[in-house]
């Protein structure tokens, strides 16, 4: 699987890594994980190298959330404020914990 891509309007990047750890105490790059991002109604799931992308970013406030049944994850989410014009492009990783169900 390769990372999803979702195109807006402006040339602002968000990129990131997600891993996660299991119960038995193994972390593992975690393919699957959705990342949404709020303020464009987009989603990206995470590749097999644990990795997510949002490109072609207009300006704006954006809130980036990973998500994955049985797992929560640190921190939550984190909101940023792009230029729009590619000076402050963001890399936000987030760490999953397992959950005992």
């Amino acid at each position: 699987m390769e990372v999803t891509n979702i195109h807006t309007k402006g040339s602002s990047i968000v990129t990131g890594t997600v891993q996660t750890t299991a119960s038995g105490g193994s972390t593992y790059l975690s393919e699957g994980t959705t990342v949404t991002l709020s303020g464009d109604d987009s989603f990206a799931l995470v590749s097999r190298y644990g990795k997510y992308a949002f490109h072609t970013l207009g300006p704006g406030q954006y809130t980036i959330t990973p998500s994955q049944t049985g797992y929560v994850f640190t921190p939550p989410s984190k909101t940023v404020t792009l230029a729009g014009d590619g000076s402050n492009d963001q890399v936000i990783d987030f760490n999953g914990i397992e959950v005992a169900t």
